[in-house]
């Protein structure tokens, strides 16, 4: 490994060559599709932008730079980082490149049978359900007005625990009000598509009203990743729809830099529960800091971290396994508290796992504990084939006028991503339900 810039960065410069390659590449493609289409964004290149060209092209030589060292809690760890990172990372562009040859099938050769008989699965289900309850304007709203006194109800209580700064920490230590917490978060994104989605398709100003609701009750969840996400996405169809997928590239820059901000702040506000003091100019002097070296984008490093502890002895699906059984109370069976990937990752690296939800492996750490390089690379084909077809379908479906037949394609595409880290199954389960329900009282009013 080289050291450069008095330790920033650290790689191996081959792997770093490679690495300049595909963000050349990456840049070349977007390009490519600009000019072919006249449009700037599609969910193909957001997909990968979140998930690859930022936490992994962008952060591979900062992944094991000594600046990690308190983020990782001291050199020891730090050194063992350093060993796998480059593992990690080609593991990583393995997987990616899989995704492409997913995307260049589905493109050339489809339908693969295989994935589309899953996939219509979903579709005729869950994709079904999303619509017809989206479309019922007295059943959406409802369901997210209640939604949304729960909601309050929630940051009441935070607020006069004295919790607001990080919740997540109180569930994960009284294990028993964690259902509640789960239900809350899960809930959140399909509350959150269904809201947003009725917005751009009927721009009536009680939706706008309920979903800035939920926007600014969202800051308060304690984690950074729905309200940043559902956001991000909402914006994405919106411009596809509204914009057919062009705005100014100034204005792109100015959406990235404040989400930038929005989610360092939000790390800034949890990082100050756990006994830092951050005010103003500590935050203005860490912001880059917590960008490269923080918690934020650390897959490789989270990955590398666990590939360097890990005994290399597979789990054959049983974290998996862990997840789909993940209905079933830890009291009853007892599965999660040994075989979750949280609590396998947080143990294999020596981490508390009373109060650490789990180390971030990315796209394709929880596959290849599970199931070597060839389960990444079965991984990364399907994932590439049904993040294309989201694609295809979406531009389509926002063309045709439809956003929300175009939105049910995100909500049942969102299975392959269910397999990214099992963690978050039991809000799979969350979402299943709810539509399940919610679309039987549609049919319900219908009927009488």
């Amino acid at each position: 490994m080289v050291e450069a810039f008095d330790g920033i960065i650290k790689f191996n410069p081959w792997l770093l060559s490679l690495d300049a390659i595909l963000i050349v590449y990456f840049l070349f493609s977007w390009y490519r599709q600009y000019k072919k289409t006249n449009a700037y964004i599609d969910y193909w290149h957001f997909n990968l932008f979140l998930v690859f060209f930022i936490p992994i092209l962008i952060m591979y030589p900062f992944s094991s730079s000594i600046l990690n060292v308190w983020a990782v809690w001291g050199p020891s760890n730090l050194y063992t980082i350093e060993k796998a990172t480059n593992e990690a990372y080609i593991v990583t562009i393995i997987g990616f490149t899989a995704a492409y040859l997913g995307k260049y099938i589905y493109d050339n050769f489809r339908p693969f049978t295989a994935l589309e008989g899953i996939i219509v699965l979903f579709s005729s289900t869950l994709g079904r359900y999303f619509v017809a309850v989206t479309e019922n304007s007295k059943v959406s709203r409802v369901f997210t007005i209640s939604y949304i006194f729960l909601l309050l109800g929630f940051v009441i209580f935070i607020f006069l625990a004295g919790l607001v700064k990080n919740p997540r920490e109180f569930f994960m230590l009284n294990p028993q009000y964690g259902p509640i917490y789960t239900f809350i978060l899960s809930t959140f994104d399909v509350v959150f598509i269904m809201t947003s989605t009725r917005v751009l398709q009927y721009r009536a100003n009680m939706d706008k009203f309920l979903l800035s609701t939920l926007i600014l009750l969202g800051l308060f969840l304690g984690v950074r990743a729905p309200l940043i996400l559902e956001g991000l996405s909402f914006g994405v169809l919106y411009v596809i729809y509204r914009k057919k997928g062009y705005v100014p590239i100034v204005k792109i820059l100015g959406i990235v830099f404040a989400t930038l901000i929005l989610v360092m702040a939000l790390a800034f506000i949890r990082n100050s529960s756990n006994g830092y003091d951050l005010n103003l100019d500590t935050a203005l002097q860490s912001f880059l800091p917590e960008i490269f070296y923080g918690n934020t984008f650390s897959d490789i490093r989270d990955f590398s971290w666990v590939l360097g502890y890990w005994n290399r002895e597979h789990y054959w699906g049983l974290s998996y396994l862990a997840a789909f059984l993940s209905f079933i109370p830890s009291s009853v069976y007892s599965i999660r508290d040994t075989y979750g990937i949280g609590k396998i990752t947080v143990n294999t690296a020596g981490l508390d796992a009373t109060t650490h939800p789990g180390l971030r492996m990315g796209m394709f750490g929880e596959m290849y504990l599970n199931f070597g390089i060839i389960g990444v690379i079965i991984f990364g084909f399907a994932w590439g084939y049904i993040q294309r077809r989201l694609d295809i379908l979406t531009k389509k479906y926002a063309d045709q006028g439809n956003v929300i037949k175009a939105s049910s394609v995100i909500i049942y595409s969102a299975f392959i991503s269910y397999l990214t880290v099992s963690a978050g199954f039991w809000g799979f389960y969350i979402t299943i339900f709810l539509l399940v329900s919610l679309y039987l009282i549609t049919r319900l009013r219908l009927s009488k």
